[in-house]
């Protein structure tokens, strides 16, 4: 808990500048959009180093996303059911077009970070 909210803690090794700026763009993303539609926002100060001293850690706090377990929901735990409810499938297609819009609103407004984003198919070592 975190001023009464209950947060994550996550912690990134081996620490690089590089990595440091992009967890920072992605907190500004994460947060951006987090206007807009429910997003785990990140808690200021977004990003930063471990106590230690040696700066080996990268330290980031998100706040935890409200809402149920999607496996809780409507009485049954079949993924089918995300698909062939039709209230489901407009509540997470309306979820969805709003991130997109914020998304892209963020690609204007913050076009410089929106560019230093890797392309989906290169994270992890592509596809």
């Amino acid at each position: 808990m975190y001023q009464d909210e209950e947060i994550i803690v996550k912690s990134a090794t081996p620490y690089s500048e590089e990595y440091e700026q992009g967890a920072r763009e992605q907190a500004a993303f994460v947060n951006y959009v987090g206007q807009t539609v429910n997003v785990a926002d990140y808690v200021a100060p977004y990003v930063e180093h471990s106590d230690e001293g040696d700066d080996s850690k990268l330290i980031t706090v998100s706040k935890f996303v409200s809402g149920d377990n999607p496996t809780n929901l409507f009485g049954s735990p079949s993924y089918s059911l995300y698909y062939t409810d039709e209230d489901i499938v407009r509540s997470i297609g309306a979820y969805l077009a709003n991130f997109r819009k914020a998304s892209q609103q963020f690609e204007i407004d913050y076009t410089e970070v929106y560019n230093s984003f890797p392309n989906w198919d290169t994270i992890g070592d592509g596809w």
